[in-house]
């Protein structure tokens, strides 16, 4: 199973199979007979590393070692003998060699092999890595460097064919005779390249030991500076992702966007820049120049809370109110008959508040709420009276419509009369 973000698919093929009877972690193994079995993964950008940095390990226990002139593969993809890459144990002279080699249209990019002889036995779990970082390729057995680093300037292959693991295209005959635990391949990660602690638990989890509390905590180092610390390596730019249905991604000086920024974004670019060093804000650009630059199409500010909003359009530096429908349900007309009568009982008062200001002009709630008949009696609502006044305009303006169309009739009347 591939417990990774990439989720690929993973065929057992043969006799592969999850044993019980042994594991490095969490009780279990992927167990394999040396006669045909293997995983296949179908062909991937995950394992395409180009000139990138590539890490490649896990844990292997050999029931029985390479044979004289065997070879048991851990990783192998073949398009055929003049296009692959492997990584794999075998014997020769004597000696027992873990091996890496990549070819690409008949020309070798890489083929270095390793003397691992000493205290390399069966029915032992080894940690076993296999690294480039730059130009330089590392095997590493057990968190000790094996040997020395080998040069490696090359492009590796882009080989069209399905991935091995446990055994070659070749042949099913080259399979791993053991077992294989937290198997891992990681793209554009140098995960080592000096002397490490082998990993003491399965990958991808989080323990109390992963956290040193000393007034500071600190993930990813043992010695934090400060309340919280994140070390990341120099080699990843994200200091904290979530993936999946959502994506966030956290960086400080990452994206190319300089010293003492902070970025917010999807993994490829910031969308939300925080400059420390000015204490500009910038939304769409990583180069704010004011306390806040908001930049690109659309308004540059919406704020809404149900009842009410209001926007900045792009391109303009003013708030605009908005009443839009989209903000709006359960519409219905609303008239109140008599409205002009109505307004004309309410009457304008002079007043002075009681321990405030004295000489006031204005209307009393109390006189005013039985026009509309909403809220409280004991408030004037400046929108409740200018909806009054334009209620009573269109009635006013309905009445004149009525008035005119009497006054056409009897315009018709009077030119009739004086026809006769």
């Amino acid at each position: 199973m591939d417990s990774s973000e990439s989720a690929n698919s993973v065929t057992a093929n043969g006799n592969a199979q999850i044993d019980t009877a042994q594991s490095k972690f969490g009780g279990a193994s992927g167990l394999f007979d040396g006669t045909g079995d293997y995983l296949s993964l179908a062909d991937s950008a995950d394992w395409v590393f180009g000139t990138g940095d590539f890490t490649i390990d896990g844990w292997v226990r050999f029931n029985n070692l390479p044979g004289v002139g065997d070879h048991q593969f851990l990783y192998a993809q073949f398009l055929d003998d003049q296009n692959g890459v492997a990584w794999f144990a075998q014997y020769a002279g004597g000696i027992y060699y873990i091996s890496f080699s990549a070819v690409s249209a008949g020309s070798p990019i890489v083929d270095v092999s390793w003397n691992v002889s000493a205290a390399f036995a069966i029915n032992t779990w080894y940690h076993l890595a296999i690294i480039r970082s730059g130009n330089y390729l590392y095997l590493f057995k057990d968190g000790s460097q094996v040997g020395s680093a080998a040069s490696l300037t090359g492009i590796m292959p882009d080989v069209a064919a399905s991935l091995y693991i446990g055994s070659t295209a070749w042949s099913i005959n080259y399979a791993i005779d053991g077992w294989l635990d937290e198997f891992r391949v990681s793209k554009g990660v140098a995960r080592w390249t000096s002397s490490f602690t082998p990993p003491t638990r399965p990958y991808g989890t989080l323990r109390a030991s992963d956290i040193t509390v000393s007034g500071n905590v600190g993930i990813g180092t043992t010695d934090p500076g400060y309340p919280l610390t994140l070390y990341k390596a120099a080699s990843e730019t994200g200091i904290l992702t979530q993936w999946g249905s959502s994506s966030v991604y956290l960086s400080h000086g990452g994206w190319n966007m300089g010293a003492g920024k902070f970025g917010i974004g999807d993994g490829t670019a910031p969308s939300i820049v925080v400059d420390t060093s000015t204490d500009y804000v910038g939304i769409g650009t990583t180069t704010p120049t004011n306390k806040l630059n908001i930049e690109g199409s659309g308004n540059a500010l919406n704020i809404s809370s149900g009842a009410s909003c209001s926007y900045i359009a792009a391109g303009s530096t003013a708030f605009t109110a908005c009443s839009s429908r989209e903000i709006k349900e359960n519409i219905q007309p609303f008239a109140v008959n008599g409205i002009l009568q109505k307004i004309s009982s309410v009457p304008v008062s002079r007043f002075d508040f009681i321990n405030g200001s004295k000489d006031n002009i204005g209307l009393i709630a109390e006189d005013f709420y039985p026009i509309l008949q909403r809220g409280d009696n004991r408030t004037v609502s400046g929108q409740d009276v200018q909806m009054a006044l334009w209620l009573a305009v269109q009635e006013l303006t309905k009445e004149n419509s009525q008035l005119k169309a009497r006054l056409d009739s009897l315009e018709s009347r009077i030119a009739l009369l004086e026809v006769k």
